[in-house]
């Protein structure tokens, strides 16, 4: 049975939850914060039963995908984990905020592309993902002053996460806005803040609020999945180089420390007349080869909860 859109599943609830969230963390930090998650997801794990579904079906084709590849997971993935790992890059979300990591707790793969974006003075796309941590790129503005990037995002809360971002860390280059569709508007807006050398964060791997049928299918772990168009095609449009990022706890450390891999994906997203659906689904599914690759790095940093392979049952099905 085809699911409900992503943005139905209570994303409403989590700008006053990050509020609570927030103020826990600032008032008893990180030890008690990470004992109180634990009995939050399990309570969670109980009561959330479309979301619980999600998750199961997910490591389900995460464990199918490993045997085929011939590649050995280190652990039995658990639905329980798997929530609890979202819990946990919550907080990473509010220390980063805060402003409480530095570049000290990152190790940066693609550092040497950095430095000679920025003195370039050419701004970039980036195309991110719900796998791992995006916000990570702070620490990264923090380091770099000069540095300004903008995050799309597609949620009605945009301006209030501003707010509270600016509240807790009035220093932050990190500017959240918020888009219910990509038209004319937006790229002309966006073509702006290339031209001036900022970087621009979009997210690739959900579909549509307003258009979920404008999908292009390709491969994610051994199943087709439905990818949006929007950020590809918005990528064409501004011309711009563009390079895919992913924030990745590293579970093998004490303290917080995270592999962010920067990586360049195109000179500049060319979909020629004549050929622009074969173009588009050759950028789609070499997306969605390193979305693949990084997912199995890390399978329990995966944080679309609900059913990715589908779309909604207010959409076509393929």
């Amino acid at each position: 049975m085809n699911s409900e859109h992503w943005s139905k599943r209570g994303e409403q609830g989590s700008y006053y939850g990050m509020k609570i969230l927030l103020a826990i963390y600032s008032l008893f930090g990180r030890a008690v914060f990470s004992l109180l998650l634990k009995i939050v997801m399990l309570y969670y794990l109980l009561v959330a039963k479309e979301t619980r579904r999600a998750s199961a079906e997910y490591l389900h084709k995460v464990s199918l995908y490993a045997d085929k590849q011939g590649q050995s997971l280190s652990k039995k993935l658990t639905v329980y984990q798997h929530l609890n790992s979202f819990g946990q890059t919550m907080l990473d979300k509010l220390a980063a905020w805060k402003g409480d990591f530095s570049t000290n707790n990152l190790t940066v793969h693609g550092l040497e592309y950095v430095e000679p974006l920025i003195k370039s003075k050419r701004g970039i796309v980036i195309i991110g993902s719900h796998l791992g941590n995006l916000e990570l790129c702070r620490a990264l503005s923090d380091k770099y002053i000069d540095l300004k990037i903008n995050a799309l995002v597609f949620t009605k809360h945009a301006a209030r996460f501003n707010m509270l971002m600016q509240a807790v860390n009035p220093k932050s280059n990190l500017n959240i806005i918020q888009v219910n569709k990509i038209g004319p508007e937006t790229a002309i807006m966006l073509d702006q803040k290339i031209e001036q050398g900022e970087w621009v964060v979009i997210v690739g791997d959900r579909t549509s609020i307003s258009v979920e049928q404008r999908v292009i299918w390709a491969d994610f772990l051994g199943q087709p999945a439905p990818f949006p168009q929007g950020p590809f095609l918005l990528s064409s449009i501004l011309k711009a180089p563009v390079y895919l990022l992913f924030g990745l706890r590293d579970e093998s450390k004490k303290s917080p420390h995270f592999n962010v891999y920067f990586e360049h994906f195109s000179d500049q997203i060319r979909l020629p007349r004549g050929k622009r659906e074969l173009a588009l689904q050759a950028v789609v599914e070499a997306y969605a080869q390193r979305l693949a690759f990084y997912t199995m790095k890390a399978p329990l940093q995966w944080y679309n909860f609900f059913n990715f392979w589908q779309l909604s049952k207010n959409s076509k099905s393929k």
